[in-house]
């Protein structure tokens, strides 16, 4: 990566921390910045108030509704 390239930004939205931190790991060691997000809510607020590439959304289930 050119040294004035930034790196790509996601943003992870997912309630299970195990999944959150595997994809973290994985997408980071790729070369990709990350952030994440626990529920919808918080993850709608990053969502608006960060410059993302990509953002990865956990399948909510109808009980999280």
């Amino acid at each position: 990566m050119a040294e004035n390239e930034r790196k790509k930004r996601i943003l992870i939205v997912e309630d299970e921390k195990r999944i959150s931190q595997l994809l973290e790991v994985n997408l980071m060691m790729a070369g990709y910045e990350c952030e994440t997000a626990s529920d919808g809510e918080l993850g709608l607020r990053r969502a608006l108030e960060g410059d993302f590439d990509l953002i990865l959304l956990d399948q909510i289930g109808r009980a999280s509704c």
